[in-house]
């Protein structure tokens, strides 16, 4: 699993043990930590159903993930939904573009039907992990109400990899 800069601080006392990361692994560490702060930053304000501030939804699936990408794509994956961010906003902001693939995937388009949109998610594997952990977390946090008939579906049909 790769280290936070925080575990990088505690961790690495030599330049030896910093110069083992990868620069692969620093530049992803880099870009984890930028994604938790677009995610704070726009989600800021924002309720989840039952009053609880929004990001403790995105922070729960990220860190239901020890891969790095999938946590970045965790941490974003509500962000062109429900807030006023763009794909090149995320470009711009130093987001990967096989990663801003995959948000683009998981994000669902007004009008469009959900159980295509589903389906559409198998065809890429950070998007399907990461809407399996954001389904399975609003189905623990989610108390009653037909949201939780559609959620069990949609897992279901994540799960088992249905057309």
């Amino acid at each position: 699993m790769i280290m936070s800069f925080k575990e990088i601080k505690e961790n690495c006392k030599t330049i030896g043990d910093v110069l083992e990361l990868t620069k692969k692994e620093l530049k992803l560490i880099y870009i984890l930590e930028k994604a938790e702060q677009i995610a704070r930053k726009y989600h800021k304000g924002q309720k989840r159903l039952y009053g609880e501030d929004f990001i403790i939804h995105p922070e729960a699936v990220a860190n239901s993930f020890e891969d790095t990408e999938y946590k970045i794509v965790a941490w974003l994956h509500d962000i062109l939904e429900d807030t006023d961010l763009e794909p090149e906003d995320l470009e711009e902001k130093g987001i990967p573009d096989n990663l801003i693939s995959s948000i683009i995937s998981i994000t669902l388009i007004k009008g469009f039907d959900y159980k295509e949109y589903i389906i559409g998610i198998q065809e890429d594997e950070i998007a399907q992990a990461v809407k399996i952990s954001d389904l399975k977390h609003n189905l623990l946090t989610l108390k009653h109400g037909s949201l939780r008939d559609k959620y069990k579906l949609a897992l279901y049909i994540l799960e088992n990899k249905l057309k």
